[in-house]
């Protein structure tokens, strides 16, 4: 946190600790917490580069992948497993004698 964000918290938790304690009125805490968070909103707009004009945000190379496209993938996967285990287990069988 740098110098003018401790100073603005400092400034919201002594104007609340006033508030709390009576005194200052429900008019005056929101009329200078409104002026207090104006500053410090004023203040973050200068320091942010291109504050004025945001850059779009990158857009991904790769879009994730859908589910139903994981769960696609996963039953060919297992689907050809399956079948290559197959493959060796008639192998087998017919290298025994069958």
């Amino acid at each position: 946190m740098n110098d003018w964000e401790q100073h603005a918290n400092l400034g919201l938790q002594s104007l609340g600790d006033a508030f709390q304690r009576g005194h200052i009125d429900r008019a005056e805490f929101r009329a200078r917490r409104r002026r207090l968070l104006q500053g410090v909103r004023e203040r973050h707009a200068q320091t942010q580069p291109n504050a004025l004009h945001p850059q779009p945000a990158p857009v991904a190379s790769h879009p994730p992948t859908a589910p139903h496209r994981a769960r696609a993938r996963k039953f060919v996967t297992v689907g050809t497993c399956a079948i290559i285990g197959l493959a060796l287990l008639a192998w087998w069988w017919l290298r025994r004698g069958g």
